[in-house]
């Protein structure tokens, strides 16, 4: 079944394999191989203390509400039968991806056909448990989630009143957010939405709602613990931070330039030959040679040196040519990339731009990069989509940039 579904947010099968058994008698052990997808479960981020706001929680649902309705609008339908946090990974975008497919169904059961019962309590209907899952048998399941990412509780160890999880004491989300839970999770499965395209189109009806109940921006909140002291520059950062009442601007320190010994490297060879081929005649072939082996060790070494100051050079000026600006005046934030002209530098081309209002979140995530496999950490933006900072950065630099950005996001 996963080798036949192709969905961005479902890990892709890639093979399978048979585990060797020395004993003939003992039962078979298959393995199947996934696409890999680098994050952590919803269950673990519980585990970690992460508190779920609602706005996190509208989008959470969003997205899986969004993998449902590929999965239920197959020929033939395919049932997950099995959501909760731990099969719900959030990856380096924060974005959420729908995992183990052990407990899928590929049809809807007959009467009077065996079943196996699958789920598990707290988050399986009560149809689903006399085999007769439906596709409102996973909405059930993804309200069920919501409840425990909201409360920090396990649905089955919240009180419940005729059949319903009762959840709503000591909660403080908008009521509407409330009601739609409700009916996601009504024991009677004629009481909850028919689709995923329904709860869907319920669930943004109702946000739209409520924006234009209230002017004011949602909290933008960074998905890191906050520290309580205030972090300082690091030492040694190669970033800059400019801020006034209106303007952020981040932008990396002017890359280095060649020096005048690099210059005087490149032009010195030539000398060196003429002198040595001068040497030759005054010192004779044995000293002659010598002085030769010497010289060129020294001069392998020199030019290597030479070599990596070049790199440097070049890297800094591609991996760190991004600059990161939010306006309040223009109600935007920009990543740009500047050039150098002579003694100047000026902003010449934006890498993206969204308004301030859109952003979600602000995050400090570690990421491996693909040319070299090694682990950096860079800040990501969230809006409608994750705009990721192409800086190589210290975990130091971008935590303080994360805090920074936060900072002056709350004042505004």
């Amino acid at each position: 079944m996963l080798k036949s579904l192709k969905h961005p947010r479902i890990p892709k099968y890639q093979d399978y394999f048979q585990v060797d058994q020395q004993n003939s008698s003992e039962s078979l052990w298959w393995g199947l191989v996934q696409t890999y997808i680098p994050g952590i479960t919803l269950k673990e981020a519980l585990e970690q203390g992460h508190k779920f706001n609602e706005e996190e929680l509208r989008r959470i649902a969003r997205e899986i509400l969004q993998i449902l309705v590929f999965l239920h609008e197959l020929s033939p339908l395919v049932l997950h039968r099995d959501i909760k946090p731990s099969n719900l990974i959030l990856d380096q975008d924060h974005q959420i991806h729908l995992i183990d497919f052990g407990a899928v169904q590929s049809k809807v059961a007959l009467p009077g056909t065996t079943f196996t019962v699958v789920g598990t309590v707290g988050y399986t209907p009560l149809e689903q448990f006399i085999g007769k899952a439906a596709p409102a048998s996973d909405l059930y399941a993804l309200g069920a989630t919501l409840i425990h990412l909201l409360t920090g509780i396990a649905p089955a160890e919240l009180p419940q009143d005729d059949l319903k999880i009762r959840f709503q004491d000591g909660i403080s989300v908008n009521p509407a957010f409330i009601e739609w839970i409700e009916r996601m999770t009504e024991p009677s499965v004629e009481k909850r939405f028919k689709s995923a395209r329904q709860a869907l189109a319920s669930l943004d009806a109702k946000q739209d709602s409520d924006s234009k109940k209230t002017n004011s921006v949602s909290a933008i909140q960074t998905l890191r613990p906050k520290k309580s002291l205030k972090l300082s520059r690091p030492a040694n950062s190669r970033f800059v931070l400019k801020k006034t009442a209106t303007r952020l601007e981040i932008q990396p320190i002017n890359p280095p330039k060649p020096n005048r010994i690099f210059f005087l490297g490149l032009g010195i060879g030539p000398i060196i030959i003429a002198f040595l081929y001068t040497l030759r005649w005054i010192l004779g072939d044995s000293m002659y040679e010598m002085l030769l082996t010497f010289l060129i060790m020294m001069s392998v070494l020199f030019y290597c040196s030479l070599f990596l100051e070049l790199l440097r050079i070049v890297f800094d000026n591609t991996t760190n040519r991004q600059h990161l600006y939010f306006d309040i005046q223009q109600n935007r934030f920009e990543i740009g990339r500047n050039v150098s002209s002579g003694s100047t530098s000026k902003r010449t081309k934006l890498d993206f731009w969204d308004a301030i209002p859109a952003i979600k979140y602000v995050m400090a995530t570690q990421a491996v990069r693909y040319n070299d496999g090694r682990t950096v950490w860079t800040v990501i933006i969230r809006t409608d989509r994750s705009y990721s900072l192409k800086w190589s950065l210290t975990e130091a630099e971008c935590m303080w940039l994360v805090q920074e950005i936060q900072d002056w996001l709350d004042s505004n």
